[in-house]
């Protein structure tokens, strides 16, 4: 079926159209059908700077600022429903910080985003993202909003990042060595996958994860659980009854043990 409007449909246009609306076609073909065409949404520059809570980031650091989609459960759609003249890429983009902290990133398409800042270098590991403003507003949690106007971030991290460290048993109660642990973050901040942490245990069923935002988790350990099952909320309730509830506080290294969840 070929449907003849005029107007430039070419691919590079198409990426920027939506289509929303389903139309039956009958065995006698299609008639009077007009189709509306909204004005795409421009891409925009992101600009800002990174700075530390106090003091300077340590030296020859320059982080990186990363904005990746932030989709709510409302936006999700299944795949038979996924917008084919979209193109949702998983990431707004990303840049390194100049040495005096500023960054830009050009080409942002409207969305909403999650601000990651992180680095190349272990000098950072023990640091946090604190606070992500714009307009005076701190975005960390709600995401950032793009829609076409440039926008300018100031994103401020702390070396007070928190750590958890435990071990991991089996229902034997051995020491359980090579199993996934997963920290999962309140359902206040369930939509920032950087929160969102995973290690592997060591030869004596040990672990350890540093430089966590501080607030209210959930723990796990799993012997076998499909990458990424754990942005899916729904998708965990089968395990409501199996992690450990923990809080982690600026600067403070949290003990516990887990015990491992076998995965049917």
């Amino acid at each position: 079926m070929a449907i003849g409007i005029d107007g430039d449909f070419s691919p590079e246009n198409l990426i920027s159209m939506r289509a929303h609306q389903a139309i039956e076609v009958t065995e006698s073909g299609l008639r009077d059908v007009s189709l509306v065409l909204g004005a795409a949404k421009s891409s925009t520059t992101i600009a800002g700077r990174i700075r530390a809570e106090s003091g300077t980031l340590p030296p020859n650091t320059r982080p990186i600022v990363t904005l990746g989609r932030m989709n709510s459960k409302q936006d999700a759609r299944t795949e038979d429903e996924e917008d084919i003249f979209v193109n949702n890429g998983g990431s707004g983009g990303f840049a390194q910080a100049k040495p005096d902290g500023t960054f830009e990133i050009k080409n942002v398409a409207p969305g909403t985003y999650e601000i990651e800042v992180g680095a190349l270098t272990s000098k950072l590991e023990e640091w946090y993202t604190k606070s992500a403003l714009v307009g005076g507003r701190d975005v960390l949690n709600s995401g950032l909003t793009v829609s076409g106007v440039p926008l300018s971030i100031d994103a401020v991290v702390s070396p007070g990042g928190a750590a958890l460290e435990g071990v991991v048993k089996d229902h034997n109660q051995q020491l359980a060595t090579n199993v996934l642990v997963l920290l999962v973050p309140d359902t206040a901040r369930e939509r920032r996958h950087s929160l969102y942490k995973t290690v592997t245990t060591d030869q004596n069923g040990h672990f350890i994860l540093r430089g966590i935002d501080p607030g209210d988790y959930t723990a796990y350990s799993f012997d076998d659980i499909e990458d990424n099952a754990w942005f899916d909320a729904d998708a965990m309730k089968r395990y409501s009854n199996d992690g450990v509830k923990v809080t982690l506080r600026v600067g403070e290294k949290t003990q516990t043990q887990l015990r491992l969840v076998l995965v049917q």
